[in-house]
């Protein structure tokens, strides 16, 4: 689907259409579909849509409704989906990814990373090591804060019992080692294969983003990607990944505070059992007070007004519990990367208390 919001002309345009008989008419039934193979197309498709047809029959019941903070529908108590690029658009995105870095980087250097991570590739997080390193720092004095990146690492582990990955530039690795207040966090994660050095004279933007792509999984960094590198990829479902997969940060009162992906993406959406979710337009950015259209058929979708309580309720546990799930649901020579990556080997079960 990928369209975001409609305006107050085109909902009445809408609501019209699935009043009438034109919307009537069609449909399937539920019984002549193969759910699972339904599931799996969305799945493919990255979420919030199927594309196979209409499912279910009779009339359509179309109500204006909003979507609690936890993704569930308060009109028919579906949860909406967090859309995100599709397999096959991810792959194309890894690819295009790489065949731009290998442009612009040493080809051996970027291919020993790639090597790297398919032997590494159970993060569930990638993290910008610099651009948190050096967040609200004096640059004149190069200033760079290792605890700041600390917190946020430590942050990420409590939320999902697993580390993350930390890239890092291996010169400016090799100046904080230096330093005997910085030695014992650095090489604690380099002795758990946590932390990978970009080669001397690379871009580490490269590194980070193909991980996070490849990977599937969250990319903490403020970096809102708008510079020439990244307008060089020209893709469409560009915008829409970041909106999945990117998490911000900041240091209120120097404590380390995590801007998560929505649980829910604000788009038109199908559910796979046939139900339709039309975001209205806005002026107010209080996602809580928008507009959705909810449109059903009985059969598909059974209306409960203590689903939304329920389901609002476990969303709130799973954040009080604090689990860090992907939200839609994932040397000496200059010339060679450091073994700053570390072998591969069992990880401790925790960062530095």
């Amino acid at each position: 689907t990928g369209v975001r919001c409609v305006s107050e002309s085109t909902v009445e345009v809408i609501e019209r259409w699935f009043s009438g008989e034109s919307g009537e008419r069609v449909g399937g039934g539920v019984g002549e579909w193969d759910m699972e193979r339904v599931k799996d197309v969305m799945v493919k498709n990255g979420g919030g849509w199927h594309g196979l047809g209409w499912v279910g029959n009779g009339k359509w019941v179309v109500t204006r409704t909003s979507v609690d903070s936890g993704g569930c529908c308060c009109g028919c108590g579906e949860r909406l989906a967090c859309v995100d690029i599709g397999k096959e658009d991810t792959e194309k995105f890894a690819q295009s990814v790489v065949a731009l870095a290998v442009e612009r980087e040493k080809r051996s250097n970027f291919t020993q990373f790639q090597n790297w991570l398919d032997q590494h590739n159970d993060f569930e997080a990638i993290v910008d090591g610099a651009n948190i390193g050096l967040y609200q720092q004096n640059f004149a004095d190069g200033g760079f804060s290792v605890p700041q990146l600390e917190a946020v690492v430590k942050e990420l582990y409590k939320r999902s019992n697993k580390w993350p990955l930390v890239i890092l530039h291996e010169k400016r690795l090799h100046t904080l080692l230096a330093n005997p207040s910085n030695r014992e966090i650095l090489e604690e994660w380099i002795d758990n294969g946590v932390l990978y050095g970009t080669p001397v004279g690379s871009n580490d933007d490269w590194y980070w983003l193909y991980a996070s792509v490849k990977l599937k999984c969250m990319l903490v960094t403020n970096d809102e990607m708008r510079d020439h590198i990244f307008e060089l990829l020209g893709s469409s479902f560009f915008p829409m990944w970041k909106e999945r997969h990117q998490v911000h940060y900041t240091f209120p009162k120097g404590q380390v505070k995590l801007e998560m992906p929505p649980p829910y993406s604000v788009v038109i959406q199908e559910s796979e059992r046939g139900a339709w979710h039309v975001p209205v337009m806005s002026e107010s950015n209080n996602e809580s007070q928008r507009t959705w259209l909810c449109i059903t058929r009985s059969e598909t979708c059974k209306v409960s007004d203590e689903f939304c309580k329920s389901a609002e309720a476990r969303e709130s546990g799973k954040i009080t519990n604090g689990k860090f799930i992907n939200p839609c649901s994932n040397s000496s020579n200059s010339s060679e990367t450091i073994c700053i990556t570390g072998k591969r080997k069992e990880r401790s079960e925790s960062p530095t208390k």
